[in-house]
């Protein structure tokens, strides 16, 4: 269990694994990653990433000039995925997937100016099978989203497809497990 777990995040296995002796750059040391196998060996198959407290991204944000169309969309979306509103006020709303696992939040800008989007500013949304990755640009476009790029598999193992949201943000729906549906 823990090599799939680390094969499906990482792209690697543990030392019980074909890859005898590695250590994920992650873990400092040796004896990290050794008491990190231990505490986490009965991690579910479908949880296929690192502990909650191990991620690096709380939350991502994107700016919206009609809240509660933008909220509408990503309610619609995100569904897709298993995430649900868990913050919802007049200038901010966000969704995660699981209580203290990373959000995406639309917001009304602080300054009072208008929401732009980003030029080179992508949000990636990981989703645990290429089938999501599908189902979610499909539903991103059946909502009023615009193409940005096909699902596809581009190098061995990145299945990806892009789509900007009604107020035009980027956002790429993504999985490393390198199959088409």
């Amino acid at each position: 269990m823990v090599d799939y777990v680390l094969k499906s995040t990482l792209g690697c296995t543990s030392n019980s694994g074909k890859d005898k002796g590695f250590v994920p750059a992650i873990f400092p040391n040796t004896l990290l990653f050794q008491t990190y196998l231990v505490q986490h060996r009965n991690v579910q198959a479908h949880k296929r990433s690192l502990p909650l407290d191990w991620l690096m991204i709380g939350y991502a944000t994107v700016g919206s000039n009609n809240l509660q169309r933008a909220a509408a969309f990503y309610d619609a979306l995100l569904i897709t995925i298993g995430a649900h509103r868990f913050i919802d006020d007049e200038n901010f709303v966000a969704w995660a997937a699981l209580p203290g696992s990373p959000a995406l939040g639309i917001i009304r800008p602080n300054d009072g100016k208008r929401a732009t989007v980003g030029n080179g500013a992508m949000i990636a949304l990981h989703v645990p099978s290429s089938g999501l990755v599908d189902s979610m640009h499909s539903k991103a476009l059946e909502l009023g989203g615009d193409d940005e790029g096909e699902p596809g598999l581009r190098g061995q193992r990145f299945y990806a497809a892009y789509f900007r949201d009604l107020d035009g943000n980027k956002i790429c729906a993504f999985n490393m497990d390198g199959n088409a549906p």
